[in-house]
């Protein structure tokens, strides 16, 4: 992608390319970063390689680009600077697909890290609506499909960082293609399902140790 400054203080900035969609806290987490072994299917499952071509516009104030370093150096597990609000308009097949019906999915993510007794707390919102068409390469599974479907989410999210307790939950609900593997066909329905994660930063042997559990509905 390429990045524009629209601004000389730089809070104001556009990308142009194939980037993260502006959907969920995980979704835009790296996965160098990322602390679970797989991101969540409840909340992936909106973009499954977390990335598509599109537009995004994204305004991040000195002070919000700030906290963004600082949750981006040593062991925190930040999602880096996406801004505080994040608009994007983007083809929704997911990365490195063609676009396949000329209608674009438009999504925004708002977001706020604040420091609380020495921790930080980010909370965040978010959504997306579009149109999905399933291809013919996904359909080969031998599932049958209309051509094009609803697609479209909300969610939240908060997550304390490991400082040394963390703990981190996102959910969303909304409708869009679902296998129904009984009927051997693909449909449209709502959708709903999240997690809940906790999280300790511990040193043992000289060693930085950061153990989870994670609980999960889809």
């Amino acid at each position: 992608y390429a990045e524009v400054l629209l601004d000389r203080a730089g809070a104001l900035r556009v990308r142009l390319g194939q980037t993260n969609v502006p959907f969920g806290f995980e979704n835009l987490v790296s996965s160098a970063r990322r602390l679970p072994l797989d991101r969540a299917d409840a909340l992936n499952s909106a973009a499954p390689t977390e990335r598509d071509q599109g537009v995004y516009a994204m305004w991040s104030p000195r002070a919000g680009r700030a906290r963004y370093a600082a949750l981006g150096a040593g062991l925190d597990k930040g999602t880096g600077d996406f801004g505080l609000v994040m608009l994007g308009a983007y083809d929704g097949q997911t990365a490195n697909r063609t676009e396949q019906n000329n209608n674009l999915h438009t999504g925004i993510r708002v977001a706020y890290p604040f420091p609380v007794r020495g921790q930080v707390v980010e909370a965040m919102a978010f959504g997306y609506a579009g149109r999905y068409v399933v291809t013919p390469t996904q359909r080969s599974a031998g599932l049958a499909a209309p051509r094009e479907f609803v697609d479209r989410r909300v969610g939240g999210a908060l997550v304390l960082h490991p400082r040394p307790v963390g703990v981190q939950a996102e959910w969303n609900v909304g409708t869009g293609p679902e296998a129904d593997v009984a009927a051997r066909t693909i449909v449209e329905r709502r959708l709903a399902g999240g997690y809940v994660q906790a999280a300790y930063h511990a040193r043992a042997g000289g060693r930085d140790l950061l153990p989870y559990v994670r609980a999960q509905r889809y």
